[in-house]
């Protein structure tokens, strides 16, 4: 799973959204989870091709490997 923050985002706040989500989604057992805090605000105005490259970054290498598991 990957999960994305942002350090300048004011409607959904990293110390009362963000990392208590993600530390309850760390401890899930089996999952794998990549998080990524970006220096950019709500909407990633300024970090969206980051933010895509880590999407495809988590999809080739999370999702890539359970799809060759389940064939």
């Amino acid at each position: 799973m990957a999960f994305a923050g942002a350090e300048r985002d004011q409607a959904t706040p990293l110390a009362t959204v963000f990392l208590p989500i993600a530390e309850r989604f760390a401890v899930v057992p089996g999952l794998s989870l990549r998080r990524h805090v970006l220096d950019d605000d709500h909407s990633f105005s300024g970090s969206r091709l980051r933010l895509g490259q880590l999407l495809l970054d988590w999809l080739r290498a999370d999702c890539s490997q359970r799809t060759a598991s389940h064939s």
